[in-house]
């Protein structure tokens, strides 16, 4: 049941990278450094001076790559953000087996997290509010045109992804599946507040991609409106199916 949905622990960063915006661009391989380590920072809402500590080698390797780049004449901030989105595609893969296994307290402020950062696209971009909620992250096509307005929800979530995964790596917990009985009365309450039956049913079938953007947004935001008042043992359940 809805195996596709809860794809979290996937960052919802994908930095949105142009001009740096550099009056006197650093010339050095340390400038650089600390340059691009206090703009990640910045930009990322605090997200990874976590991920630096949670990943050190896999920062470094990435921080190298990252600085090399920079600092050639002939590379843009496209291939700067080719490279940051790719890095978090690789820490998100990782995110989310570790994230399965975390305790049901910590799944619950990841959920309610999720729907913050989802009511907060609900007004800005239907497609990114979807990806957020069917594939738990926004894509790098879509994170530019998303704004500023939901970028302090979207930075949480990603703070907490990375805690939670933390968490499910540190203190992992094997949680009870998820039984027909309670996705029954989560589906019943779903379409008491005006759920389609019909997205369920794609949703569980991953063909959500027959259904308009703005249909998809609305109703993925309802369902973890409904998922995010469970009980942490209902919430804890969803992540093992």
């Amino acid at each position: 049941m809805l195996a596709r949905l809860v794809a979290a622990g996937a960052m919802a960063l994908c930095l949105a990278v142009g001009s740096t915006g550099a009056q006197n661009p650093p010339k050095t391989r340390d400038e650089a450094r600390v340059f691009l380590r206090n703009m990640l920072d910045t930009q990322s809402g605090g997200t990874y001076p976590i991920l630096r500590q949670a990943y050190p080698s896999e920062y470094a390797a990435f921080e190298d790559e990252l600085v090399t780049v920079f600092l050639d004449d002939a590379k843009t901030g496209n291939d700067m953000q080719v490279m940051i989105a790719q890095f978090e595609a690789r820490i998100a893969g990782r995110l989310t087996s570790q994230v399965k296994m975390a305790p049901d307290e910590d799944l619950v402020l990841l959920i309610k997290s999720q729907y913050r950062a989802l009511k907060a696209l609900e007004q800005a971009h239907n497609v990114a509010c979807y990806e957020l909620g069917e594939k738990g992250a926004v894509s790098a096509a879509s994170n530019p045109e998303v704004g500023l307005g939901p970028r302090p929800a979207l930075h949480e979530f990603s703070r907490i992804s990375l805690k939670t995964g933390l968490a499910g790596r540190d203190r992992p917990t094997q949680h009870k599946r998820l039984t027909p009985a309670a996705y029954a009365k989560i589906a019943k309450t779903f379409e008491k507040r005006g759920g389609s039956r019909e997205y369920l049913d794609l949703l569980n079938a991953g063909q959500t991609d027959q259904a308009a953007p703005g249909f998809r947004c609305k109703q993925i935001v309802l369902f973890y409106e409904v998922l995010s008042e469970q009980p942490a043992e209902v919430i804890g359940s969803f992540f093992n199916q």
